[in-house]
């Protein structure tokens, strides 16, 4: 096998592919496009109440996507609020230190 056909191969392989294990890139294309829908209905969720005339409507915060960098460490916890609160249950990721 050449070289070449090796790397097109890997480079073939999935995200979640324990070759891609050092990547700091997680998120493949599927997660990108569930997050996105993620993003448009609670952007919809947000335009509906608009139109049935709640005064108060929540305000709106996509989904924190990899290498996005949140620098406010209070605004780094409201959106590992709202991480939790989608997804009950399962703990945000740990940091590592250094990075």
């Amino acid at each position: 096998m050449s070289p070449r056909r090796l790397i097109v191969l890997i480079k073939g392989l999935p995200v979640t592919a324990r070759v891609n294990a050092s990547s700091r890139e997680r998120w493949g294309p599927d997660e990108y496009l569930l997050a996105n829908a993620v993003d448009l209905l609670s952007l919809i969720r947000i335009e509906a109440m608009k139109i049935a005339g709640v005064k108060q409507t929540p305000e709106f915060h996509p989904v924190t996507r990899p290498g996005d960098v949140i620098e406010d460490p209070a605004e780094k916890a409201a959106a590992d609020a709202r991480a939790e609160a989608m997804l009950p249950g399962i703990a945000p990721p740990k940091r590592r230190r250094g990075r």
